[in-house]
């Protein structure tokens, strides 16, 4: 079934395409997104319930040029868990990530690589350029900047 996350992933894909020796040389390595339909209340597991899609996002360098593919990588450096509108959310700047893993809208693991999480907000930002035109800053709230 088509998700509402799907054509960010997408665009993604082809954002990468176009410059992934840039992307691989900051962020060095790979995230894995768990897309769920109804957002999983276990731990943020692969096999959790609810996941409808995966993404792996390799820009580790180690699998030659970076690439996004559908489907589910045993040992991303960092795997990301969201529902499929909180996924969308953050790729067209509706939700600012951060605050999403602080109300517990993104999940994240292992949590000590959070430091890679924040790097990788600077692919984020370069992505939603990439789909809006512009990259969109937020407020300290998590809202939208005035």
């Amino acid at each position: 079934p088509q998700l509402s996350s799907d054509t960010a992933f997408q665009i993604l894909s082809q954002m990468i395409a176009k410059d992934d020796r840039n992307l691989v040389g900051r962020l060095g390595a790979s995230v894995q997104f768990n897309v769920t339909k109804n957002f999983c209340t276990e731990e943020a597991q692969v096999g959790c319930s609810g996941v409808q899609r995966g993404w792996t996002l390799d820009l580790s360098g180690k699998h030659g040029p970076g690439k996004l593919s559908e489907g589910f990588a045993d040992n991303a450096d960092l795997n990301m868990i969201a529902d499929d509108k909180v996924m969308e959310d953050i790729a067209y700047g509706r939700i600012n990530p951060k605050m999403a893993f602080l109300r517990g809208q993104l999940r994240m693991y292992p949590i000590t690589r959070v430091p890679l999480a924040l790097r990788f907000d600077e692919v984020i930002q370069e992505w939603r350029k990439e789909l809006l035109g512009y990259t969109k800053q937020y407020s300290d709230d998590g809202g939208d900047a005035a």
